[in-house]
């Protein structure tokens, strides 16, 4: 008998694998890693974004404040001078006596009560109170986007209170108006040891001991909060009273306290003009 030899078979236990490749799985470190990564990531595209976003109003503030800089050519073209130091107002139903309101960007000190809870005074609201009655100066604060526009009353305490508008930032605030007689730092707070360092250019309406309003309030316009008991970093509301700007050219100018809303922090205000600084404080960022 012949016999045919047979291929020997493998046997089911030493079948080889399809892939010879061995499966790993993510170790919880590199988990962490691609974490970390992402959460970098989106931090600088929150940071990149936020600063986009700050320089589009800042630029929108810009063209806004360009329009108020026509607005003086047009009442300085008409009126063949520049704006006076204050708003004058006649509530005509009640009396024939004259009201007058100063362009002071700053706050109004009532009898010792703490700052932090009174705003700064509407002084572009009173400007635009003054340019109602000079149209090549009102017809260019009318054109500014109506929803920048708000109605606003200069003074509640009279039975017919002066109307005005007061112009918005596209941060949701009012933009400043800097008159020359009122520019600088001042207020009864102020540090007197320090008035004689202050720049010459510097007019005597803003004397820590002067009074610019005939009807006998104080004001105060300083970058810093007044009260030195209470240290910046613990202040509850640590905003200036303004950026103590000085008028160049003795021209008034209009600013925005930018998006921190602090006219003190002058970094980030926003300006068309920019202005110089008393010389004590000029080295405030």
């Amino acid at each position: 008998m012949s016999y045919v030899s047979q291929p020997a078979r493998p046997h089911p236990a030493s079948r080889q694998p399809a892939s010879l490749t061995p499966t790993r799985a993510f170790t919880l470190i590199e988990i962490l890693l691609v974490i970390v990564i992402i959460g970098i990531l989106v931090s600088i595209s929150l940071v990149v974004g936020k600063q986009v976003r700050v320089g589009s109003q800042s630029r929108s503030t810009e063209d806004t404040i360009r329009v108020l800089d026509q607005s003086l050519v047009g009442y300085e073209k008409t009126s063949s001078e520049l704006p006076p130091s204050k708003f004058v107002y006649r509530d005509i139903k009640t009396s024939p006596k004259a009201y007058e309101y100063p362009f002071v960007d700053g706050r109004r000190e009532m009898d010792g009560v703490d700052r932090d809870l009174h705003p700064a005074i509407l002084t572009l609201a009173r400007y635009t109170a003054l340019c109602s009655t000079i149209p090549e100066a009102d017809s260019l604060i009318q054109s500014v986007n109506p929803k920048l526009v708000r109605r606003v009353v200069i003074d509640a305490n009279l039975k017919t209170p002066p109307l005005a508008v007061e112009i918005l930032d596209a941060f949701g605030r009012p933009i400043r108006f800097v008159h020359p007689a009122f520019d600088g730092g001042y207020g009864p707070a102020y540090d007197p040891a320090k008035i004689a360092l202050r720049d010459p250019n510097r007019t005597a309406t803003s004397d820590a001991t002067s009074n610019p309003d005939p009807l006998g309030n104080v004001y105060r316009r300083s970058a810093r909060p007044f009260d030195p008991a209470v240290p910046l970093a613990t202040s509850p509301n640590p905003v200036g009273d303004g950026d103590e700007g000085i008028c160049p050219s003795r021209r008034p100018y209009f600013y925005s306290a930018g998006p921190d809303g602090d006219p003190g922090t002058r970094s980030n205000n926003v300006y068309t003009t920019r202005p110089t600084y008393p010389t004590e404080t000029a080295k405030i960022k």
